[in-house]
């Protein structure tokens, strides 16, 4: 079960001397959604993933160009039954 409201998807393009710009987009989760199997829940991410590059690519300033390869990164928050012992180890 997933506590959380909202997905947001983010753009964080850095520009040097501790300045960077950020675009987000957020996606409410229905309550089914947030009881569903998780199958459900990564195919609706990934669903939604797709979105924000499709609607932030072009040729404008800031845009994604088409084709460009991106680092992802994927965090979550909320009341998850994880013990974290350190930002890259988790245990149930």
């Amino acid at each position: 079960m997933l506590g959380g409201t909202n997905l947001r998807v983010c753009l964080v393009t850095l520009q040097g001397n501790g300045k960077f710009e950020l675009t987000q987009t957020k996606y409410r989760l229905a309550e089914e959604q947030k009881q569903d199997d998780g199958q459900k829940l990564f195919d609706f991410c990934a669903e939604c993933l797709k979105t924000f590059v499709e609607s932030n690519t072009g040729d404008g300033p800031g845009m994604l160009k088409e084709g460009q390869v991106l680092p992802l990164g994927f965090t979550v928050s909320g009341a998850f039954p994880l013990g974290i012992f350190e930002a890259r180890r988790a245990k149930n």
